[in-house]
């Protein structure tokens, strides 16, 4: 009898109201035993244990011939796991890393927490830990949660609510189908710790479609009176899909399917350019699906004019017009993390939800930045190209004032320490580098918690660093940021890294900073104009590391966005309010002009 949550939503929100018992071993051995039971999971299936603790589940995981990866930051609690795993016989893959920073992508069939982890966290870095637990599932993976110490909930409720559940003992499975986007889990009230049997251990207590906010939803949640049960199947696969439309009657576009339209009245969404498979696959589960290869858009929007869902690439821009020819359009998408294509007013005066992927290509972009600082310190073009051509001149000069250096030792200011510039941080910490953040919509406790020593006003940081990286929206606010003003305050020589947008920055002042010495290097993979000129003059800068906005390109993100959008597009599409609601002053309005 599931509890059924939608998407990572409990991920994002319910989590960080937990917090997890220590165990013995030998309740260790039958918690692994259930565990694998409930996943159904055969050996050698790949686990994530985190955090692992000295290992015991780890260990009993790995007896049952799983191959068992273990995450946890303290060093001497995995030289314990490590000794364990000896003593057992088995092998372990121990990583000391803080959970908030795994980086694992799609590579797990289970994922297990089963110690107290969350709660000392801000909100912010419990939705990150979250975060990390969903990439790193394989599509269909399963994710168990262990809840049975609720210390930190009871004490979080009012006097009467805490009597009522202050004896109660909690178990809830939970298992997510990133294919679906949906939670399957099971309320326990766990009875007697002496019990044979998992029977006589555990009384189910109920089963309904929630979602969780706060400790007071939760005990409210826990009624008998508020259970309902709820349905889920997964979508059946025959269910027929619509098959395209005379090619004469609309541009280019594409629809799979061998049914007639008319007969199926599932929603329709537009992609405006291909997009993931996996992202494509779960909207076709709900919709009917065409991809428009037109970027214009008038090619797009008579493509659309029936569409309820638009998911906007590249080109072209959504605009007011296009949506305004849209008259049955409910939610546009934005694959990828930018809005400033997106005419966001326009939207919401039309009664259309916006959507996009925050977080979907942060690690993408935060390790591409990384790249551009040192292809910009090593000057790995210009070695590449004198080596290339038989001048091994680079060696000789390297060590000049002119020539190569090291990262080690610099200080890096960070302009934006959003989900991106908080990885940036990492990368930057772990390389030796003093690290400095600006970000003023981020509290200066959370800027030090994501490894970065704040300060308080652009003006203060720039003349202090020997490396400035921007990872910040475009905003007024923001545009030509990075001006002649602000790049006269940079130290002589300093290098400038940019992967936001490229309107944050004036070329004209950057080609001038470049050029007479001011910078030292540029590292650009955004421009103010896209694509850029073949004459811009940048391009003929041997101090400058070009890309064409690709830092968020890489397979992982792709299929990040593409399934992170196309669920909250289907969350808007089923009537459901979405995780992320760019405009949220158009739901009460949604659909209405």
């Amino acid at each position: 009898m599931p509890l059924v949550f939608q998407s990572e939503r409990f991920f994002r929100e319910a989590w960080p109201q937990f917090s997890q018992a220590f165990e013995s071993s030998m309740d260790a051995a039958s918690e692994v035993q259930w565990i694998a039971g409930l996943a159904a999971l055969e050996p050698p299936a790949r686990v994530l244990d985190a955090p692992c603790g000295f290992g015991r589940h780890s260990v009993e995981l790995a007896r049952l011939g799983f191959a068992v990866t273990g995450v946890d930051f303290n060093e001497t609690e995995l030289d314990r796991a490590r000794k364990a795993a000896r003593e057992a016989g088995v092998e372990l893959a121990l990583a000391c890393e803080d959970m908030r920073d795994m980086e694992f992508s799609g590579e797990f069939d289970l994922a297990v927490n089963l110690f107290s982890s969350i709660g000392f966290f801000s909100d912010d870095e419990d939705r990150l830990l979250l975060d990390r637990f969903w990439r790193a599932l394989k599509p269909g993976g399963l994710f168990v949660l262990d809840t049975r110490n609720r210390d930190q909930l009871v004490r979080s409720l009012p006097p009467e609510e805490r009597k009522r559940v202050s004896g109660w003992t909690l178990r809830i499975e939970n298992a997510f189908d990133p294919a679906t986007s949906r939670w399957r889990a099971r309320w326990f009230r766990l009875k007697r710790a002496t019990a044979k049997t998992k029977e006589q251990a555990q009384e189910l207590i109920g089963e309904s479609e929630i979602r969780l906010y706060s400790a007071h939803e939760l005990s409210a949640m826990l009624r008998p009176e508020r259970w309902s049960r709820v349905s889920t199947e997964r979508p059946s696969r025959s269910t027929p899909r619509a098959s395209s439309s005379p090619p004469g009657n609309r541009p280019r576009t594409r629809e799979k399917g061998d049914r007639s339209m008319a007969a199926d009245s599932r929603p329709l969404v537009v992609l405006a350019g291909p997009i993931n498979p996996d992202g494509q696959a779960l909207l076709e589960k709900e919709a009917r699906v065409v991809v428009c290869e037109d970027e214009t858009e008038a090619g797009l929007a008579k493509a659309a004019v029936e569409a309820q869902g638009i998911l906007f690439r590249i080109r072209p821009n959504c605009s007011a017009s296009l949506m305004a020819a849209c008259k049955q359009l409910r939610v546009v998408g934005r694959h990828g993390v930018g809005l400033d294509t997106v005419d966001i007013p326009a939207a919401t005066r039309l009664g259309v939800a916006v959507v996009h992927a925050p977080g979907s290509n942060s690690q993408a972009v935060a390790e591409h930045a990384l790249m551009l600082m040192l292809a910009s310190v090593k000057r790995t073009l210009l070695v590449d190209k004198m080596t290339r051509a038989g001048d091994w001149g680079a060696k000789r000069n390297a060590g000049a004032s002119e020539g190569n250096t090291e990262l080690a030792g610099k200080t890096l200011g960070i302009v934006g320490v959003g989900n991106i510039g908080r990885r940036v941080a990492k990368f930057a910490g772990a390389i030796g580098m003093r690290v400095l953040g600006y970000d003023k919509y981020v509290p200066e406790d959370e800027v030090r918690r994501r490894g970065a020593e704040p300060v308080k006003s652009l003006e203060a940081l720039l003349p202090q660093v020997d490396v400035l990286t921007c990872h910040t929206p475009l905003t007024p606010e923001t545009k030509h940021m990075i001006n002649a003003k602000s790049l006269a305050l940079l130290k002589p020589g300093a290098i400038y890294v940019n992967t936001s947008r490229g309107p944050v920055q004036d070329e004209r002042a950057l080609f001038e900073a470049l050029t007479r010495g001011r910078l030292g290097a540029a590292g650009l993979d955004v421009w103010e104009e896209e694509p850029t000129p073949r004459d811009n003059p940048l391009l003929n800068l041997e101090n400058v590391v070009c890309s064409s906005h690709v830092a968020g390109v890489t397979r992982e993100a792709n299929r990040q966005m593409a399934v992170q959008v196309a669920g909250e597009m289907l969350r808007v599409l089923r009537g459901q309010r979405p995780e992320v609601l760019v405009n949220p002053d158009v739901w009460p309005r949604l659909g209405q002009r």
